[in-house]
Order: structure tokens, then C-alpha cells, then sequence
């Protein structure tokens, strides 16, 4: 279970790019080649240590479960769990 920071804006796109913990590529990078949404390497960055049967937990904005990236194949998938 992780509880990474919320938000986190503005990292420099150029120095995390060629990073191998993001199987999924960097997410949104803005004109000023930014990660506009940090949420998403954290998720990334998680999910790269994992194994094939590994599980994490995250407490995220309900913003990340909305637009989550699916991975379009491999064994190991993305399942949003929401509870209010």
C-alpha cells in the first residue's frame, strides 16, 4: 500500500524520459516539456517493481482512477477499486 504525493506537477520530462521504471511511457508532457501529472509516474514507478502475480495499493485522487492508462498486454493489469 502506498500513499504517494498527490499531484505532483512540472517534473522535467527530459530527465525522467529514458527512466525503465515507465513501461508505459512517460504520461502527458506539456509545451514547457513538463509530466503534467506526476500521479501517474508514481503509479509507473510502483507498478515496474512488481512481479507477475504482485499486487500494490494506492491512495490516489479519484482524477487518477478516471484516467488511468490500461496496459494493453501482459499478464499483470490495472484494476481501479474506488470507496467513499
Amino acid at each position: 500500500m502506498a500513499n504517494p504525493p498527490f499531484n505532483v506537477d512540472k517534473v522535467d520530462a527530459e530527465k525522467v524520459k529514458d527512466d525503465r521504471r515507465l513501461p508505459f511511457g512517460l504520461p502527458g508532457v506539456n509545451k514547457d516539456k513538463k509530466v503534467s501529472n506526476g500521479n501517474y509516474l508514481w503509479i509507473s514507478f510502483f507498478w515496474s517493481y512488481l512481479n507477475e502475480s504482485g499486487r500494490a495499493g494506492f491512495v490516489m485522487s479519484s482524477q487518477v482512477v478516471r484516467e488511468i492508462k490500461r496496459p494493453t498486454s501482459g499478464a499483470r493489469s490495472l484494476r481501479p477499486v474506488t470507496s467513499m
